[in-house]
């Protein structure tokens, strides 16, 4: 399977499985929390999704960065991707990477897609469920 089509069908997968959960009567913040967060084993398998690197930030700014109200910055490399526990950011730097991420914003779920070397600003913050870099 080309890495395209493993990358759509993964998306997919949570797009599928969210739309389901919220259909089910799930709030939005549930929905892409279970949705995204926990595709089936085999499903992420099948696409070719690989666990991503959470290295220290320190001075590299070639990592995609989030970056919390606070102050606080998780960073991530290399293609992959993991759910997060609903870390509230309001910064991204994509660094050197390419991906998306799904957030809830006041309530709604939705993707964040973001290309290499692009900055955004959230306000407010957003909660951010699951995390790719293709």
């Amino acid at each position: 399977m080309s890495l395209l089509k493993a990358h759509l069908r993964a998306l997919f997968v949570g797009v599928a499985t969210v739309a389901a959960l919220l259909f089910a009567g799930l709030p939005a913040q549930a929905a892409c929390t279970l949705g995204v967060d926990n595709p089936s084993t085999a499903a992420r398998a099948e696409a070719g999704l690989l666990p991503i690197d959470t290295p220290l930030c320190g001075n590299r700014n070639d990592f995609l960065k989030l970056r919390t109200p606070k102050g606080h910055e998780f960073c991530f490399a290399n293609a992959g991707s993991m759910g997060l526990a609903g870390i509230h950011i309001n910064y991204l730097s994509a660094g050197n990477n390419k991906g998306a991420l799904w957030v809830v914003n006041e309530g709604h779920c939705g993707g964040v897609f973001f290309e290499k070397w692009q900055v955004k600003h959230f306000h407010p913050p957003v909660s951010v469920a699951f995390v790719e870099i293709y």
